[in-house]
C-alpha cells in the first residue's frame, strides 16, 4: 500500500495515540496524524516529509473490537498484531467534528 497523503485518504486528522500492552499500564499519549485508507488505520508522526513510513498500521482482519467514549472522544482499539500479542489502541480526538467525521470514514471504509 502506499502512503500518499494527497487526497489518498477517507480521513486524516490530528489525534493523540497511546498503546497499551497490560491492563495496570499508563497511557502515553504521542501526538500523531491519523488516516483511514482501505479500511485500515495509519499513524504517523509527521506525512508530509518525504517517503515517511507509518508508526502504526493496524489492519482490520486483526483487530477484535473497537469501542467508543463520545463524551470523551475517545476510541479504544483491542487488537492482535500477533497470536501471542495483544494490543490496545487509544486515540482522542480533538472535538465531536473530529469523532464523527473519523466514524463515517472508517463505516465507509
Amino acid at each position: 500500500m502506499q502512503w500518499r497523503t494527497d487526497g489518498a485518504f477517507f480521513y486524516s486528522g490530528a489525534v493523540l495515540h497511546a498503546v497499551l500492552e497490560s491492563d495496570d499500564e499508563e497511557a502515553d499519549y504521542r501526538e500523531k496524524i491519523m488516516a483511514v485508507k482501505e479500511g485500515a488505520l495509519v499513524f504517523f508522526l509527521d506525512p508530509k516529509a518525504r517517503d515517511e513510513e507509518p508508526t502504526t498500521v493496524l489492519r482490520p482482519h486483526k483487530t477484535l473490537s473497537v469501542s467508543f467514549s463520545p463524551n470523551a472522544f475517545l476510541i479504544s482499539i483491542s487488537y492482535l498484531p500477533f497470536p501471542t500479542r495483544h494490543e490496545v489502541h487509544l486515540v482522542k480526538l480533538i472535538s465531536e467534528d473530529e469523532l464523527n467525521r473519523w466514524l463515517a470514514s472508517w463505516l465507509a471504509g
